[in-house]
């Protein structure tokens, strides 16, 4: 029996792929839009530019073909790699800007995708055979 992935997961997965292509397309025309005060001036800035924004588009991908193929355990995955991501960028705006709007909305994401992903793994579990 294939699990069923929750509506509020799927809702929400839909929100960030749809929030990753918005700042995937920001990150390549207009990267100060997402990061204050980025210019992409010099050969190293670009390709800082460049890498971050496939980074973004890798995980708007992955978690797009999550949700086209309803895999719970792909979604939940992707959402895992999401979460690290989340993290680490968390950390980075804290270590170069202190605390700010922008760390309140990547830890409340972070902590969304964490419930997620329990959420999955228990629907998976709970879907085994005993």
């Amino acid at each position: 029996m294939k699990t069923k992935i929750p509506l509020p997961i799927l809702l929400f997965s839909g929100f960030l792929v749809l929030f990753g292509v918005y700042v995937t397309f920001s990150a390549f025309t207009n990267p100060s839009a997402v990061v204050t005060g980025f210019v992409a001036d010099t050969a190293a800035n670009q390709l800082m530019q460049g890498m971050w924004a496939s980074r973004i588009l890798s995980m708007v991908v992955v978690l797009g073909a999550a949700l086209l193929l309803r895999s719970p355990n792909l979604l939940a995955l992707a959402l895992l790699m999401r979460l690290v991501t989340e993290v680490f960028d968390t950390l980075a705006l804290v270590n170069t800007g202190g605390f700010s709007a922008m760390t309140v909305v990547l830890l409340v994401i972070a902590a969304l995708e964490l419930a997620c992903i329990v959420w999955l793994v228990q629907l998976q579990r709970s879907a085994q055979p005993q």
